[in-house]
């Protein structure tokens, strides 16, 4: 899974260095653990002015954050994102069990690996 961010950072916060943060939640807000700790990622930003752009412009920020194979359990999720501390985004979504026994299954499906 690769989350894809774009900041618009006000003109009047840029030039400085800001602590932006992802994570992953449940749907009832408690940080998913998949073995290895809580799926998430963080690091410290900061844009400059370039020259040209007319003041009060909001400066964009994009971001890849890739986090490798994610094994989900079916139920809600929630990628959130802070920014200094701050919820700036919130995108809720769902994962469906897999195709019951016998049924078809789609190209490129591959099935969640088996609990003990």
């Amino acid at each position: 899974m690769t989350l894809a961010v774009k900041l618009a950072v006000p003109w009047d916060q840029s030039n400085q260095p800001h602590t932006v943060r992802a994570a992953l939640l449940t749907e009832d807000g408690e940080p998913v653990d998949l073995g290895a700790g809580p799926v998430q990622a963080s690091g410290n930003v900061e844009v400059g002015r370039p020259p040209g752009v007319k003041p009060g412009t909001p400066l964009d920020v994009p971001m890849v954050l890739p986090f490798g194979f994610l094994a989900f359990k079916p139920g809600g999720y929630v990628w959130e994102l802070e920014v200094d501390n701050e919820p700036v985004a919130r995108t809720p979504f769902r994962v469906m069990p897999g195709p019951p026994p016998g049924m078809p299954v789609p190209p490129g499906y591959t099935p969640p690996p088996q609990e003990p």
